[in-house]
């Protein structure tokens, strides 16, 4: 019973850590292309800037919104060939029901969301608790 749960939990880390590749990929290419437009534009940025923090923010939250896309397209193009997620498949953790595309989906969404909204909200809530009201975050106190 034991195996079985420290199979799923690893199988979702494997998943998780296949789409975090893949959204590696993709933002350095889109941080490249964004850094030469920029220096080709003749802008200047800087930390020391007012808007650096807002700035911040929003790529801190389009990092994760990328991330999310990324592993739901991962999982649903996993469950079309395999039928489960590669994780899963590798480590044979078996399927207690058979889903459809709509229920495994809805599933993978819910667990990821969970799981990023979990881990990556603090950074975005300290930032403005900081910007706001100027206010240090709670790990700094």
């Amino acid at each position: 019973m034991f195996s079985e749960k420290f199979r799923r939990t690893g199988a979702f880390v494997i998943d998780i850590l296949i789409a975090k590749m893949f959204t590696q990929a993709l933002l350095s290419g889109l941080i490249f292309l964004t850094y030469d437009f920029i220096n080709s534009s003749g802008a200047k940025l800087s930390l020391n800037d007012d808007a650096a923090l807002p700035v911040l923010l929003a790529l801190v939250m389009s990092i994760m919104m990328t991330f999310i896309i990324i592993y739901m397209t991962y999982s649903m193009l996993c469950f079309r060939l395999i039928g489960r997620s590669l994780g899963k498949y590798l480590l044979s953790v078996p399927e207690p029901e058979h889903y459809s595309v709509k229920a495994y989906g809805s599933k993978e969404f819910r667990k990821i969301f969970l799981t990023v909204a979990s881990l990556g909200l603090y950074p975005l809530y300290a930032g403005l608790q900081l910007y706001i009201y100027d206010r240090p975050p709670y790990h700094l106190q």
